[in-house]
């Protein structure tokens, strides 16, 4: 009688051995195996987005440094110095003749101190 008892409880142990295997297996390749795939996927979005802010940050250094434009630590403009410079460009009026065709007059023409 102790024997089939035993007999018993070993089948119902493997048995139990068994859906316990199952199981881990099934958890395995959804939620286990789904955030492992999240996980991999979020890190690489998160590296793409870090190479788009580093190429963002350089422009901008590139266009503070053009402009010496300063900023204070919280990202505001601590400070603007433009440079005054000249800028040149041509004026040209045409004026009506008799036979239709116009005569076209050129001035080039100078802005000074622009910001």
């Amino acid at each position: 009688m102790l024997e089939e008892k035993k007999d018993k409880l070993g089948l119902l142990a493997y048995k139990r051995a068994k859906k316990l295997d199952k199981l881990i297996e099934e958890l395995q390749n959804t939620t286990i195996g789904s955030l492992n795939e999240d996980v991999n996927a979020n890190t690489q979005s998160i590296n793409s987005i870090n190479q788009t802010i580093q190429i963002i940050q350089t422009k901008l250094q590139s266009i503070a440094e053009l402009f010496s434009i300063t900023f204070n630590p919280d990202g505001t403009i601590a400070s603007e110095n433009y440079t005054n410079h000249t800028h040149s460009y041509t004026d040209s009026t045409i004026s009506d003749t008799e036979d239709g065709t116009g005569t076209q007059t050129d001035t080039t023409k100078q802005t000074t101190n622009i910001n």
